[in-house]
């Protein structure tokens, strides 16, 4: 049976954090904060054992810090760029 026109609900607000989620969000960023310099020199080792490896970390990460583009302009049909660029070949 569902509640009465009027009714108030308890509980938290929509949208409220969550207390844990935060909690663990703020530890984890403590920790990190500590770890940056080891993050670094491992990456490094990464970049210079195996390039490869290297590139596809560096992509996976720069997930977190740039957002992925998203169109809002076209209505999802093909852009069209406006300028062609032509691959010059050398004959060597």
């Amino acid at each position: 049976m569902p509640f009465p026109k009027g009714h108030k609900l308890s509980g938290s607000r929509a949208g409220s954090p969550n207390k844990t989620t935060q909690k663990f969000r703020e530890g984890l960023n403590a920790f990190f904060d500590g770890q940056w310099k080891n993050i670094k020199d491992a990456f490094e080792t990464v970049r210079k054992d195996n390039p490869t490896q290297y590139l596809a970390l560096m992509e996976k990460y720069m997930g977190y810090s740039f957002p992925k583009k998203k169109d809002i302009t076209s209505d999802d049909k093909p852009i069209q760029p406006a300028i062609t660029i032509k691959e010059e070949r050398t004959n060597d």
